[in-house]
């Protein structure tokens, strides 16, 4: 691990921290006194005064080497060569030349001196005396309000399709640009509204830029509709004034444009009045599609959406903040902006989806929504207008809107990255995080406690630090640790991250302890350790798991490989060990089985549960029936389980079988499954009702391209529906069969025919095997491929698009058949005496009977020649012997003379 800072928390012993001094420039938040430079002692002293009534923490000031001047006074002396953070039980005690291009010394005689008192809660910020803020209410102007508002309903109408709307657009550009903005423009998209007649038309997004000085990557977005419609009975393209929805919206965002102009952010600032927003959000989709498509490169920290806010019916100081659970932070920061600050009581609640804010939800962005409290009838008709608003109440509301928007933009933005992880001295936890962007990051504040988002101790740590330790905890105990960066002028991540954490002495059990079947080993892998003091892992073995053993007794990673595995299923248990010897428990055991691709078929039955068709026990009593002229297995896919590469390695070739109705999407992590099976030159039988519509994800005609996986396994360039219900069966080609259905399983509405099944165009080598017998023969559908062949250059392919359960049972054994004879599979598995289509220690056994005992196996003795020699002895012994517990060699039935 790398070095790592360490400082002493402000409870118990305090202490001194000596940083440079431009690490702890800030902002002027007490008044300044001058006071003259003393000389005394080895060196000059620098005088400062607390006086924030502070008094009481005078002796343990001057504890910390602060020289007293006057303790009525609370003046103290430090040497002029050092910079001293001194935090005493909460004070934050920082020193600062007033001009900040001079260092501490004899001639800078005028110094501030800083208290601030501890944050108690995430999202907390340090604004309550922040003059910026008292700056930003003061400037805002309710006629400015009214005017905006008044100007937007005065064009009568601003829905999407009409000249008003555009002449709003007009208008509000204009306006960004009175204000001293140059960055102001028009975003145009397409919308639909059929409810009105329109169909397809134009809208816009009017953004204007106000770009971050430090995070200009990082955006806010402020934003209102601008569009307005009437539902009650009017015409939308002549008469929608939208006074309150949501022209009142509006005017916050140009008035939190206006009064914010010339205040520098660290992070961008959108401020946007939404187009097409009565036509299903029309403009707050376009613009979240743009940052979660990447069109818009730039990060989005938080949507405000400003939703009708102008008015009250009974004078009541109640708001709406909704907010969703993870963007909680941001709606409490604009509760406390409107305590604070106004003399409105907002309150949180969790939205129902109806405004703008629901894309940027949809697609997993921050956001709030401010709305006014009480119910607005006039909404979305022609009594909507400006002169029923309360501009008392709505100028309150705008300055929550802007207050939150400068303090989101002008904090630094969350740490990211925060993780923490166990000293293993039972007392101490180690933070790491990624350093903000930005210049001015003065300190990191690492905050912690016993409860979630109440911490009631913190540190600082100098800016140029990406971790720290927190000691003197309690073993046993969980703390709640989270980390803000503050900015040189005292500017405090408004958000913090969380993590939790228990300080111990032993180590504490692997977990996410994982086994992955490979290619003849297995590899076990678990979570890095949250301890610093493990040493080396332990790891166990056995064929169950109550019978393991240590086969690995010291291992450095968090990773390993067994090659020794065998055939067999395999259980493992992990152990950590610490430096002082110390063992944790065992891990949850897991298992897997080594791939070694040496039987027959697998059949695997993908169909679901309750979607209609047969039940599980029909469908495997079917299948089983299908191929019992060979070595087959059967794996049915139940609810929550995916592909299992143990099962799945065992066998040479492939049968997945989807005889469920309905349309299914298949997870990806099966596909990488199924692709890595393919790595090792196995072969893919796929059939079923819907399989290849679920593969193409499509419902009609859809082309098949290089690279998707019907054109590269199976060399498929189309497919294309056969929905009408009149399939007789199919005729066989290649050497295949004709199939028949068996009108008993088919469903009695369907009288013995099946529908909706898809034919199939070939391509790259692929040969034509079934084609759909139509029962009236129409040509449309008669003679349509739906049984396509590939012979690739390691694999060989087959798909079939027809439901195998219906077809009856001596055609699909005849199908079977055709199948195992052109992908080679053989009848019985070399080595597997006993005929259960599997190779254990149990065809071991019978092998030694064969040799010693004279006994003959099942299918005769030359099943039991497995290295070729066409003779039984203990050579064969040795060859499965390796081959079962060893994994080693391959086997071979009979004589090959």
């Amino acid at each position: 691990m790398g070095r790592v800072a360490k400082t002493k928390t402000r409870q118990g012993s305090t202490r001194a921290l000596v940083l440079w001094v431009r690490a702890l420039l800030v902002a002027p938040l007490t008044l300044a006194l001058s006071a003259p430079a003393h000389s005394a002692g080895p060196g000059p002293l620098v005088t400062l005064r607390l006086d924030l009534g502070q008094r009481d923490l005078f002796d343990r000031a001057a504890a910390l080497g602060l020289q007293s001047v006057d303790r009525q006074a609370n003046v103290f002396e430090l040497p002029a060569d050092a910079a001293v953070l001194a935090c005493i039980d909460g004070a934050h005690l920082s020193f600062q030349p007033l001009d900040d291009t001079d260092a501490i010394t004899p001639r800078s005689t005028t110094h501030l001196l800083r208290y601030e008192e501890p944050v108690a809660a995430a999202a907390r910020g340090q604004f309550t005396a922040d003059p910026i803020l008292d700056s930003i209410t003061r400037r805002l102007s309710v006629d400015s309000l009214v005017a905006y508002a008044t100007r937007l309903e005065r064009f009568q109408t601003r829905f999407t399709y009409t000249d008003s709307n555009r002449a709003a657009m007009d208008y509000l550009i204009a306006k960004f640009h009175s204000f001293g903005y140059t960055a102001a423009r028009a975003d145009t998209f397409l919308v639909s509204d059929t409810k009105f007649g329109q169909g397809t038309g134009q809208a816009h997004n009017v953004i204007c830029t106000k770009a971050g000085t430090q995070e200009p990557s990082d955006v806010v977005v402020i934003g209102a509709r601008y569009d307005t419609k009437v539902t009650d009975g009017g015409d939308p393209l002549i008469f929608a004034p939208g006074g309150d929805r949501d022209a009142s919206g509006v005017a916050a965002v140009l008035e939190a444009a206006r009064i914010l102009s010339d205040l520098p952010t660290r992070k961008t600032v959108l401020f946007v009045a939404f187009g097409g927003g009565e036509q299903v959000e029309g403009g707050s989709n376009e613009m979240a599609d743009a940052f979660f498509n990447g069109f818009d490169p730039r990060k989005l920290n938080v949507v405000i959406d400003v939703d009708a806010i102008g008015f009250t019916n009974d004078g009541q100081p109640d708001l709406n903040v909704d907010a969703d659970a993870e963007s909680f932070g941001f709606a409490r920061l604009a509760e406390r902006m409107g305590l604070e600050h106004t003399w409105l009581k907002p309150h949180y609640q969790n939205a129902a989806p109806t405004s703008d804010w629901w894309p940027f939800a949809h697609l997993g962005y921050h956001w709030i929504d401010l709305s006014e409290g009480d119910a607005n009838n006039a909404h979305n008709t022609e009594s909507d207008r400006v002169a029923k608003l309360n501009p008392r109440y709505w100028a309150e509301v705008a300055k929550i809107a802007a207050l939150t928007t400068f303090i989101v933009a002008a904090t630094p933005s969350a740490v990211e990255s925060l993780t923490v992880a166990d000293v293993g001295d039972g007392a101490s936890l180690q933070l790491r995080w990624a350093r903000l962007k930005g210049g001015d990051i003065a300190w990191y504040r690492v905050y912690w406690g016993l409860q979630s988002g109440d911490y009631d101790r913190s540190m600082d740590v100098p800016g140029a630090a990406t971790g720290a330790v927190i000691e003197g905890l309690a073993e046993g105990t969980p703390y709640f640790v989270s980390v803000t960066g503050l900015t040189t002028a005292g500017r405090e991540s408004s958000v913090q991250p969380e993590a939790q954490m228990t300080p111990l002495r032993f180590p504490r059990m692997p977990i996410g302890v994982f086994a992955n079947a490979d290619y003849r080993r297995i590899d076990l892998t678990w979570d890095v350790p949250i301890e610093l003091d493990v040493n080396h892992y332990e790891i166990w073995r056995g064929a169950d798991s109550n019978s393991l053993e240590p086969i690995v007794p010291s291992w450095p990673d968090h990773r390993w490989s067994d090659s020794r595995a065998g055939g067999q299923i395999q259980f493992y248990r992990v152990q950590s060990v610490d430096n002082d010897g110390n063992s944790s428990g065992m891990s949850a055991a897991v298992s897997a089985r080594a791939a070694v691709f040496d039987r027959g078929f697998l059949l695997l039955d993908m169909s679901d549960q309750g979607s209609g068709g047969p039940d599980a026990a029909q469908r495997q009593a079917i299948y089983d029936s299908m191929f019992v002229a060979y070595p087959h297995a059967y794996y049915r896919k139940e609810s929550g389980k995916g592909l299992d590469k143990s099962a799945l390695g065992q066998y040479r070739t492939l049968v997945w079988l989807n005889d469920s109705p309905s349309k299914k999407v298949w997870p990806a992590e099966y596909w990488t499954v199924l692709n890595w099976y393919l790595t090792y030159h196995n072969d893919l039988v796929m059939t079923g009702w819907r399989t290849v519509e679920e593969i193409a994800n499509c419902s009609g005609l859809c082309l098949q391209r290089e690279g998707s996986f019907l054109h590269d396994r199976f060399g498929v360039g189309s497919i294309y529906p056969l929905a009408a219900i009149d399939c007789n069966g199919a005729h066989g080609a290649e050497g295949f069969p004709d199939l028949v259905f068996d009108t008993a399983r088919v469903p009695a509405e369907w009288h013995g025919r099946l529908g909706f099944l898809w034919g199939m165009q070939g391509v790259g080598g692929a040969s034509v095997a079934l084609t759909y017998d139509s029962e009236t023969d129409n040509a449309d559908r008669e003679g349509s491929p739906i049984g396509v062949l590939r012979d690739g250059l390691s694999n060989r392919f087959a798909f079939i698009s027809l439901p195998l359960f219906y077809v009856r049972t001596q055609d699909a054994t005849a199908l079977m058949s055709a199948l195992a004879d052109w992908l080679g599979v053989p009848s019985k598995i070399p080595g597997d005496l006993d005929a259960n289509v599997s190779l254990d220690v149990r065809d071991v056994r019978r092998v030694v009977d064969a040799v010693f005992r004279h006994v003959i196996p099942v299918g005769g003795l030359e099943q039991a020649d497995l290295n070729g020699d066409c003779t039984v002895d203990i050579l064969d012994v040795v060859a499965i012997a390796n081959y079962v517990l060893l994994g080693e060699g391959e086997l071979r039935s009979g004589c090959s003379r």
